[in-house]
């Protein structure tokens, strides 16, 4: 599913953010507020932990990606509109660091970093 995910939103034209489920909630808001997302992308087993569901009261509308089918839930946290094709140097994904003050700083990878990297000589057997 997580991998799917990822690649449904690079095909969507956006990026992705990974956010560890073991950030304190105080800086997973940090980051979503530093990055502006439109939309969570969550797993069931996860969208009731205390990040999840505060950065939903936060306003931001969640997704569960292996529970797509419960419409209910789905429709409780708001819609998502659509983004565009994504070019080579738009954006693919945006790690966040600790930083060498404890401040999480986002580090962007463009998909052309993304495609230099799996045409490496080094994923070819």
């Amino acid at each position: 599913d997580l991998v799917v995910a990822f690649l449904a939103v690079v095909k969507a034209g956006a990026a992705y953010v990974p956010l560890p489920a073991s950030y304190p909630l105080g800086l997973a808001l940090d980051v979503v507020r530093d990055m502006e997302p439109v939309v969570l992308l969550t797993d069931v087993a996860l969208r009731d932990s205390e990040v999840v569901c505060g950065i939903a009261e936060a306003g931001l509308p969640v997704l569960t990606v292996d529970a797509l089918e419960d419409a209910e839930y789905q429709m409780a946290r708001g819609s998502v509109d659509g983004v565009g094709f994504a070019g080579l140097d738009q954006v693919a994904y945006v790690m966040f660091t600790s930083g060498s003050t404890g401040v999480p700083k986002g580090v962007s990878i463009s998909q052309r970093n993304v495609l230099a990297l799996v045409d490496d000589g080094c994923w070819r057997g």
